[in-house]
């Protein structure tokens, strides 16, 4: 699967490949890292997920519960740090989100 690295919201729905655009509908799959200045440190998040996994290992924790359990490991064990982040992120998504939308929507209306 090829990887690109954009800068603007206008083109996330337009990839080029060498020989020019997709064709036809394609899969998309956009990765938004949260805002800076609410990421948190590699190292620390890599310890608060070991630690939330292997706490829910412990419990017994399965299937449609390990997801919620998880992120209120994570939240209690970094202080409320991770819900922030994941907040912000949220905010983020929405407004890249958004700014796909309109770029995709000028481009098919020609606007």
């Amino acid at each position: 699967m090829p990887v690109w690295q954009l800068r603007s919201q206008i083109g996330f729905g337009f990839p080029q490949r060498a020989g020019g655009h997709l064709q036809g509908d394609t899969d998309r799959i956009i990765v938004n890292p949260p805002p800076a200045e609410n990421a948190l440190p590699r190292a620390e998040v890599e310890s608060l997920i070991s630690g939330a996994v292997a706490a829910a290992e412990a419990a017994g924790i399965r299937g449609k519960a390990v997801t919620p359990f998880l992120l209120e490991q994570l939240a209690r064990n970094s202080g409320g740090k991770t819900l922030q982040t994941n907040i912000a992120l949220l905010v983020a998504n929405a407004r890249l989100a958004a700014g796909i939308a309109v770029a995709y929507s000028a481009r098919k209306t020609g606007c």
